[in-house]
Order: C-alpha cells, then sequence, then structure tokens
C-alpha cells in the first residue's frame, strides 16, 4: 500500500493471531496513540476494524490495554513478538513515520 502525505493506516493486530485493519485520514497533529509511552493505559473510542485509541488512567474501568513496548519505525506483522506481555499489536503509518505500540494486559 502507498501512503501519501495525509494518509494514516492504523492496525490493531493480535500478536498469534490474524489481522484487523482500518484506514483513516490524519488531521493534523498526532494522534494519542503515536503520543503513548511504555506504562500508559489505552481504551478503543472506535471498534477493532477502525481503533480510536485513547489515553485513560490505568484504574480506570475503561482501561483495556497497557502499552507494554512502542517500537519506532517497524509496522511488520512480528514487531511485537518479543514484546513480554503483548497480546495485541497496534501500529500507525503516515507521511513517512511510523511506529508500533505492543500491548498487554492492565
Amino acid at each position: 500500500m502507498h501512503i501519501r502525505g495525509d494518509i494514516m493506516t492504523k492496525k490493531l493486530l493480535s500478536v498469534a493471531v490474524a489481522t484487523i485493519a482500518a484506514a483513516a485520514v490524519l488531521t493534523g497533529c498526532s494522534s494519542e496513540a503515536e503520543r503513548s509511552q511504555v506504562g500508559d493505559c489505552l481504551r478503543n473510542e472506535g471498534t477493532m476494524a477502525s481503533p480510536d485509541l485513547k489515553k485513560t488512567d490505568c484504574t480506570a474501568d475503561d482501561a483495556e490495554y497497557k502499552v507494554v513496548d512502542k517500537i519506532e519505525g517497524d509496522i511488520s506483522d512480528g514487531a511485537c513478538e518479543n514484546a513480554e506481555g503483548a497480546h495485541t499489536q497496534y501500529y500507525e503509518e503516515y507521511g513517512g513515520k511510523k511506529f508500533s505500540l505492543c500491548l498487554g494486559d492492565v
């Protein structure tokens, strides 16, 4: 897939299973997922097919994932295979920038 300027690809992947994917238009600044760091907790306000990850407090009832690793520059399906505790991979690619979040249990 060719990515140009304002197009962003976002995906949630099961580390051991199949790909659930979506594409969305980026409207300017970085996403909350991009600004997330190891130890942050996230909730998905979208769907598995069209994820919209938002930061949340790790003690909140809506916390679904904890970032166990963040890998800059790698969005391959196996990027999170060696991340301890990861069961889901989320990635974004746009404007030459790409990263994966390796997500585990809260």
